[in-house]
C-alpha cells in the first residue's frame, strides 16, 4: 500500500509540475518575445526592474525562465548586473503567483477543479486549432486546467500518508529550525518552490500542519530552491554566477531577518487579519508578503547588497590556490568538480 500511494503522489506531482510547464509554454508562445523585450527595456530603474520581475514571471508562470532571460542578458552586457539582481528580487514575488492560485482549491464554496478541469477541456479543443495563436491559448489553457487537476489529487494522496509516523513527523516537528531544514530539503529534493508551497497549502488544509509551522517551512524553501540554479550557473560566465549567489544570499537575508522575530512573536504575526481567511489562503498569504517584505527593506541598499555579492564571487572563485591543501585550492576543485559534473549530466 505505501508504494502504490508513493507512486500515485509521484503521478500527482507530475500532473502539477506539466501543468506548470505547458501553462509557461503556452503564454510565452502568446507574448513571444515581449517578455524578453520587457525585461530589455525596464531595467534601467531598479524600481522599475522589480516591477518588470514580477509581471514577467506572474505573465510566464516560471521564475526559472524569467531568470534565464536574465542571465542570457548580463551575460551578453545588455542589462547591468544590478538591473539584473532587481529583476531576480521582483521573480521572488512574481512566482507567488501559483501558491494564491493553488490555495483557491481550498475554499469551501468553490470548486476550482472542476472550473480547471473544464478550462483543460476547452483548451484541449483550442489546441487542436489550425492557428498558431488559438493553439497556443489552448496549451497554456490545459496547462492551467492540470494544475488543479495535480492539486486535487495531491490533496487525496497526501491525505493517505497521514498515517505514516515518519512522514507526518516531518511537519509536527516544533522546532523552528527543523522546520526550516525540512522546508530547505523538500524544496531542494523537489526543485520548485512552487511545487513545495503547494504542498505544504494541501497538508495545511487537511490539518496536518499547522499555520506557524508553515511560516518556517517557507522560509526554508525559499533558500532550498536557489540550490539549482547555482549548480547549473557553476557552468556557464561569471554573470550568471554572480546572478545565482545573488539569488541565494537575497533569500538568506530574508531568513536572517524573519526568522527570529517568528519565532518570538508568531502567534501574534497568525492572529493578522490577513491570515484569518483559512490555513491554505493564509499560507499563501504569507508566502507572498514574506518576499514582499523582504524586497523593501533590501532594496534601498540594493548597489551595497550587489557589491557584497561582487566580494563573494572574487573570493569563492577568483583567487589562485598556493600549494598544498589549502582553501582556496579546495574551493577551485570543488568547482571544477561540480563544473564537470553538470556537462556530464
Amino acid at each position: 500500500m505505501l508504494v502504490e500511494n508513493f507512486f500515485f503522489l509521484l503521478g500527482a506531482i507530475s500532473i502539477f509540475l506539466y501543468g506548470l510547464k505547458i501553462l509557461s509554454e503556452g503564454i510565452s508562445q502568446v507574448v513571444g518575445g515581449k517578455i524578453s523585450a520587457l525585461v530589455k527595456g525596464a531595467t534601467s530603474n531598479k524600481y522599475g526592474a522589480i516591477l518588470t520581475g514580477i509581471g514577467a514571471t506572474a505573465i510566464a508562470q516560471s521564475s526559472v525562465a524569467t531568470n534565464m532571460i536574465v542571465i542570457t542578458f548580463v551575460e551578453k552586457g545588455i542589462i547591468s548586473f544590478v538591473g539584473a539582481c532587481a529583476v531576480i528580487m521582483g521573480t521572488n514575488i512574481g512566482t507567488t503567483v501559483t501558491a494564491q492560485l493553488v490555495s483557491l482549491s481550498t475554499v469551501s464554496n468553490l470548486n476550482v477543479t472542476a472550473i480547471g478541469s473544464f478550462i483543460a477541456f476547452i483548451g484541449l479543443l483550442l489546441y487542436f486549432c489550425k492557428k498558431q495563436n488559438l493553439k497556443s491559448i489552448g496549451l497554456a489553457a490545459l496547462g492551467f486546467g492540470f494544475i488543479f487537476i495535480g492539486i486535487e489529487l495531491l490533496t487525496k494522496n497526501v491525505e493517505c500518508f497521514e498515517k505514516y509516523a515518519w512522514f507526518t513527523s516531518l511537519f509536527k516537528v516544533k522546532n523552528p529550525l527543523l522546520l526550516l531544514l525540512n522546508g530547505f530539503v523538500i524544496t531542494a529534493i523537489l526543485q520548485s518552490s512552487s511545487v513545495a508551497s503547494s504542498v505544504m497549502i494541501v497538508l495545511g488544509s487537511i490539518g496536518l500542519i499547522d499555520f506557524k509551522s508553515a511560516m518556517f517551512l517557507i522560509l526554508g524553501a525559499n533558500v532550498g530552491t536557489c540550490l539549482p540554479v547555482i549548480f547549473s550557473s557553476l557552468s556557464m560566465g561569471k554573470e550568471s554566477i554572480k546572478c545565482s549567489i545573488f539569488n541565494i544570499a537575497f533569500n538568506i537575508a530574508g531568513v536572517v531577518i524573519f526568522f527570529l522575530p517568528l519565532v518570538f512573536l508568531g502567534d501574534k504575526i497568525a492572529a493578522l487579519s490577513v491570515f484569518s481567511a483559512g490555513i491554505g489562503r493564509s499560507i499563501a498569504n504569507f508566502h507572498t508578503l514574506f518576499n514582499v517584505a523582504v524586497t523593501l527593506i533590501l532594496t534601498p541598499m540594493l548597489k551595497y547588497f550587489c557589491k557584497l555579492v561582487d566580494n563573494l564571487y572574487i573570493f569563492l572563485f577568483t583567487e589562485k590556490p598556493k600549494k598544498g591543501v589549502t582553501w582556496r585550492a579546495f574551493k577551485l576543485k570543488f568547482k571544477k568538480i561540480l563544473t564537470k559534473t553538470n556537462k556530464i549530466a
